[in-house]
Protein backbone atom coordinates (compact mmCIF):
# COMPACT_ATOMS: atom_id res chain seq x y z
CA UNK A 1 0.00 0.00 0.00
CA UNK A 2 2.59 2.02 0.65
CA UNK A 3 4.39 1.40 -2.81
CA UNK A 4 1.09 2.23 -4.00
CA UNK A 5 0.58 5.55 -2.77
CA UNK A 6 4.09 6.69 -3.34
CA UNK A 7 3.69 5.63 -6.94
CA UNK A 8 0.31 7.61 -6.57
CA UNK A 9 2.05 10.80 -5.65
CA UNK A 10 5.18 10.46 -8.01
CA UNK A 11 2.38 10.55 -10.67
CA UNK A 12 0.60 13.70 -9.09
CA UNK A 13 2.86 16.13 -8.95
CA UNK A 14 3.04 17.18 -12.48
CA UNK A 15 -0.89 17.36 -12.24
CA UNK A 16 0.03 19.58 -9.19
CA UNK A 17 3.02 21.94 -11.43
CA UNK A 18 -0.05 22.07 -13.99
CA UNK A 19 -2.58 22.67 -11.74
CA UNK A 20 -0.79 25.65 -10.72
CA UNK A 21 -0.05 27.05 -14.02
CA UNK A 22 -3.71 26.73 -14.90
CA UNK A 23 -4.63 28.83 -12.04
CA UNK A 24 -1.88 31.37 -13.07
CA UNK A 25 -3.14 31.77 -16.36
CA UNK A 26 -6.64 32.64 -14.82
CA UNK A 27 -5.15 34.69 -12.15
CA UNK A 28 -3.21 37.05 -14.88
CA UNK A 29 -6.93 37.27 -16.72
CA UNK A 30 -8.04 38.97 -13.97
CA UNK A 31 -5.60 41.49 -14.71
CA UNK A 32 -6.19 44.53 -12.57
CA UNK A 33 -9.87 44.08 -11.71
CA UNK A 34 -11.61 45.30 -8.26
CA UNK A 35 -12.30 41.65 -7.93
CA UNK A 36 -8.81 40.57 -7.41
CA UNK A 37 -7.73 43.76 -5.78
CA UNK A 38 -10.19 43.32 -3.09
CA UNK A 39 -8.99 39.60 -2.83
CA UNK A 40 -5.78 40.51 -2.43
CA UNK A 41 -6.33 43.41 0.11
CA UNK A 42 -8.64 40.88 2.31
CA UNK A 43 -5.62 38.17 2.07
CA UNK A 44 -3.07 40.51 3.09
CA UNK A 45 -5.48 42.22 6.02
CA UNK A 46 -5.57 38.65 7.98
CA UNK A 47 -1.77 38.14 7.76
CA UNK A 48 -1.19 41.34 9.14
CA UNK A 49 -4.21 40.96 11.66
CA UNK A 50 -2.20 37.33 12.70
CA UNK A 51 1.44 39.01 13.00
CA UNK A 52 0.52 42.05 14.71
CA UNK A 53 -2.77 41.47 16.88
CA UNK A 54 -3.32 37.89 17.73
CA UNK A 55 -3.77 34.22 16.88
CA UNK A 56 -7.29 32.66 16.87
CA UNK A 57 -5.82 29.10 17.68
CA UNK A 58 -9.51 28.24 19.00
CA UNK A 59 -11.28 29.75 15.83
CA UNK A 60 -9.29 27.43 13.66
CA UNK A 61 -9.48 23.96 16.26
CA UNK A 62 -13.13 24.80 15.46
CA UNK A 63 -12.94 24.86 12.21
CA UNK A 64 -11.14 21.89 11.70
CA UNK A 65 -12.75 19.17 13.97
CA UNK A 66 -16.24 20.73 12.09
CA UNK A 67 -14.80 20.02 8.89
CA UNK A 68 -14.19 16.56 10.10
CA UNK A 69 -17.43 16.24 10.73
CA UNK A 70 -18.53 17.73 8.16
CA UNK A 71 -16.97 15.66 5.60
CA UNK A 72 -17.35 12.52 7.27
CA UNK A 73 -21.44 13.18 7.24
CA UNK A 74 -21.24 14.23 3.33
CA UNK A 75 -19.98 10.33 3.16
CA UNK A 76 -22.54 8.89 5.30
CA UNK A 77 -21.01 8.89 8.39
CA UNK A 78 -22.05 10.33 11.74
CA UNK A 79 -20.97 12.61 14.47
CA UNK A 80 -20.52 10.93 18.08
CA UNK A 81 -18.39 13.69 19.57
CA UNK A 82 -17.02 16.91 19.45
CA UNK A 83 -14.65 18.72 21.90
CA UNK A 84 -12.33 21.70 21.21
CA UNK A 85 -10.15 22.72 23.60
CA UNK A 86 -7.59 25.98 24.30
CA UNK A 87 -4.82 24.24 21.99
CA UNK A 88 -6.17 21.03 20.17
CA UNK A 89 -9.80 19.58 19.40
CA UNK A 90 -11.05 16.16 19.45
CA UNK A 91 -14.18 14.50 17.09
CA UNK A 92 -14.89 10.75 17.12
CA UNK A 93 -16.50 10.08 13.11
CA UNK A 94 -18.20 6.48 12.64
CA UNK A 95 -16.71 6.63 9.23
CA UNK A 96 -13.15 7.89 8.01
CA UNK A 97 -11.20 7.96 4.43
CA UNK A 98 -8.32 9.80 3.45
CA UNK A 99 -10.15 12.47 2.33
CA UNK A 100 -12.05 12.92 5.70
CA UNK A 101 -8.70 13.01 7.07
CA UNK A 102 -7.11 15.35 5.05
CA UNK A 103 -10.36 17.44 4.33
CA UNK A 104 -9.49 20.42 6.79
CA UNK A 105 -5.96 21.06 5.10
CA UNK A 106 -7.88 21.39 1.69
CA UNK A 107 -11.28 22.78 2.44
CA UNK A 108 -11.75 25.86 3.94
CA UNK A 109 -14.57 25.49 6.34
CA UNK A 110 -15.27 29.53 7.23
CA UNK A 111 -14.54 30.41 3.83
CA UNK A 112 -17.69 28.26 2.49
CA UNK A 113 -19.23 28.91 5.54
CA UNK A 114 -19.35 32.69 4.37
CA UNK A 115 -20.21 31.60 0.83
CA UNK A 116 -23.54 29.80 2.13
CA UNK A 117 -24.44 33.11 4.21
CA UNK A 118 -24.07 35.66 1.62
CA UNK A 119 -25.78 33.20 -1.02
CA UNK A 120 -28.04 32.03 1.40
CA UNK A 121 -29.28 36.06 2.08
CA UNK A 122 -29.17 37.21 -1.55
CA UNK A 123 -31.53 34.64 -2.61
CA UNK A 124 -34.40 36.86 -0.76
CA UNK A 125 -32.61 39.74 -0.19
CA UNK A 126 -30.09 41.18 -3.32
CA UNK A 127 -26.92 41.75 -1.71
CA UNK A 128 -24.98 42.82 -5.10
CA UNK A 129 -24.24 45.98 -3.80
CA UNK A 130 -21.92 43.90 -0.85
CA UNK A 131 -20.44 41.63 -3.06
CA UNK A 132 -16.57 43.37 -2.44
CA UNK A 133 -17.40 42.73 1.02
CA UNK A 134 -17.61 38.92 0.42
CA UNK A 135 -14.28 38.84 -2.55
CA UNK A 136 -12.36 40.58 0.70
CA UNK A 137 -13.96 38.16 3.36
CA UNK A 138 -12.92 35.45 0.67
CA UNK A 139 -9.03 36.79 0.49
CA UNK A 140 -9.46 37.00 4.30
CA UNK A 141 -10.51 33.80 5.56
CA UNK A 142 -8.55 32.09 2.66
CA UNK A 143 -5.33 33.36 4.19
CA UNK A 144 -6.72 32.31 7.74
CA UNK A 145 -6.63 28.44 6.42
CA UNK A 146 -3.71 29.14 4.16
CA UNK A 147 -1.97 30.49 7.16
CA UNK A 148 -2.62 27.64 9.95
CA UNK A 149 -2.35 24.46 6.80
CA UNK A 150 1.42 26.02 6.89
CA UNK A 151 1.09 26.11 10.53
CA UNK A 152 -0.21 22.78 11.09
CA UNK A 153 2.24 21.06 8.87
CA UNK A 154 5.37 21.91 10.11
CA UNK A 155 4.18 20.47 13.08
CA UNK A 156 4.14 16.28 13.21
CA UNK A 157 0.06 15.94 12.38
CA UNK A 158 -1.72 12.20 13.00
CA UNK A 159 -3.90 13.16 9.79
CA UNK A 160 -1.05 13.23 7.67
CA UNK A 161 0.71 10.53 8.99
CA UNK A 162 -2.37 8.12 9.23
CA UNK A 163 -1.97 7.89 4.96
CA UNK A 164 1.83 8.88 4.55
CA UNK A 165 3.31 12.10 4.40
CA UNK A 166 4.85 12.08 1.30
CA UNK A 167 0.89 11.03 0.02
CA UNK A 168 -0.63 13.74 1.97
CA UNK A 169 1.13 16.69 1.14
CA UNK A 170 0.61 15.66 -2.86
CA UNK A 171 -3.24 15.22 -1.98
CA UNK A 172 -3.48 18.79 -0.09
CA UNK A 173 -1.39 20.88 -3.00
CA UNK A 174 -3.26 19.72 -5.45
CA UNK A 175 -6.82 19.86 -3.97
CA UNK A 176 -6.03 23.15 -2.56
CA UNK A 177 -5.37 24.72 -6.27
CA UNK A 178 -8.41 22.62 -7.24
CA UNK A 179 -10.44 24.22 -4.56
CA UNK A 180 -9.40 27.55 -4.67
CA UNK A 181 -10.07 27.81 -8.75
CA UNK A 182 -13.74 26.33 -7.66
CA UNK A 183 -14.18 29.23 -5.86
CA UNK A 184 -12.33 32.12 -7.81
CA UNK A 185 -14.73 30.37 -11.07
CA UNK A 186 -17.71 30.45 -8.77
CA UNK A 187 -17.74 34.10 -7.37
CA UNK A 188 -15.57 35.75 -10.59
CA UNK A 189 -17.13 34.23 -13.54
CA UNK A 190 -16.65 37.12 -15.19
CA UNK A 191 -13.23 36.99 -15.46
CA UNK A 192 -12.09 33.82 -14.40
CA UNK A 193 -13.32 30.56 -16.14
CA UNK A 194 -12.95 26.89 -14.34
CA UNK A 195 -13.35 25.17 -17.75
CA UNK A 196 -10.07 27.15 -19.22
CA UNK A 197 -8.36 26.40 -15.96
CA UNK A 198 -9.10 22.38 -16.06
CA UNK A 199 -7.97 23.00 -20.07
CA UNK A 200 -5.13 24.73 -19.51
CA UNK A 201 -3.88 22.09 -16.80
CA UNK A 202 -4.91 19.07 -18.51
CA UNK A 203 -2.70 20.51 -21.42
CA UNK A 204 0.04 21.12 -19.52
CA UNK A 205 0.15 17.87 -17.49
CA UNK A 206 0.33 16.39 -21.02
CA UNK A 207 3.03 18.47 -21.71
CA UNK A 208 4.83 17.55 -18.87
CA UNK A 209 4.78 14.14 -18.99
CA UNK A 210 5.51 13.66 -22.53
CA UNK A 211 8.90 15.68 -21.73
CA UNK A 212 9.54 13.30 -18.89
CA UNK A 213 8.79 10.29 -21.11
CA UNK A 214 11.64 12.10 -23.80
CA UNK A 215 14.01 12.68 -21.18
CA UNK A 216 13.80 9.41 -19.49
CA UNK A 217 13.82 7.46 -22.94
CA UNK A 218 16.83 9.05 -23.90
CA UNK A 219 18.45 8.49 -20.37
CA UNK A 220 17.32 4.72 -20.84
CA UNK A 221 19.58 4.44 -24.16
CA UNK A 222 22.10 6.11 -22.95
CA UNK A 223 22.65 3.71 -19.99
CA UNK A 224 22.48 0.76 -22.19
CA UNK A 225 25.19 2.59 -24.45
CA UNK A 226 27.74 3.15 -21.29
CA UNK A 227 26.82 -0.69 -20.38
CA UNK A 228 27.59 -2.10 -23.86
CA UNK A 229 30.97 0.10 -24.63
CA UNK A 230 31.79 -1.37 -20.53
CA UNK A 231 31.02 -4.85 -21.70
Amino acid sequence: MRFLKFSISLFLIPVCLAAVAGLMSQVFSLGGSYSLIYFITGFLSYLILQTFVFTPFRIYILGHELTHALWSVAFGGKVKKLKVFKNRGEVQLTRVNFLITLAPYFFPFYTFLILAIYYSVNFFYPLKSFFSLLIFLIGFSWSFHLSFCFFSLRKEQSDLQKGGMFFSLVIIWLMNIIVLSLILGWTMADFFSIREFFEVSCFTTQKIWKWLYTQGKELIILIIAQFKEIS
